[in-house]
């Protein structure tokens, strides 16, 4: 039950963070909630959708911060809905299963906000930002590959 509700949060604290109007925000939020109900549908996907359209009609740009909060708030989604989908609402997921899974997601909100960062220095456009960002855009890929290459079991 608590994967279904982070489904619902995860895309309410997406669209919350594009700025969205009043309108904007019940529609989503309500497909938010139908992607929790069923997480094993097309509703997630629809939902990320509606999240996405939020941001490109009222998004703050892609030098804000607040893009890094939408990237977290579409990846908690994502994942609580793979979690929710395994079974019934009632599921009891494995431990092993929701520790691969959460580090995973946590994984990709930290390559998201990297990658933030690493446009924010590369729109300095000084050579000593060059290096920085090949630098952290290296680590980040390293970051990854270590991350893809313990939890590459099933699930």
């Amino acid at each position: 039950m608590t994967a279904r509700v982070l489904v619902a949060v995860g895309i309410a604290g997406a669209v919350v963070a594009s700025g969205a109007p009043l309108g904007g925000l019940l529609v989503c939020v309500a497909l938010g909630v139908v992607a929790g109900v069923l997480p094993d549908s097309p509703a997630p996907a629809v939902a990320t959708m509606a999240v996405l359209g939020a941001w490109a009609a009222w998004g703050h740009g892609l030098s804000s911060p607040l893009v890094v909060v939408g990237a977290a708030g579409l990846v908690l989604a994502h994942v609580a809905a793979h979690l929710a989908s395994l079974g019934p609402s009632d599921l009891r997921v494995e431990r092993a299963t929701l520790v691969r899974w959460s580090s995973r997601g946590a994984v990709l909100i930290a390559l998201a906000a990297g990658a933030w960062g690493c446009l924010a220095l590369a729109s300095h456009r000084t050579p000593s930002a060059a290096w920085v960002v090949g630098v952290l855009a290296a680590l980040l890929a390293g970051a990854a590959t270590l991350v893809a290459t313990r939890s590459s079991g099933a699930s």
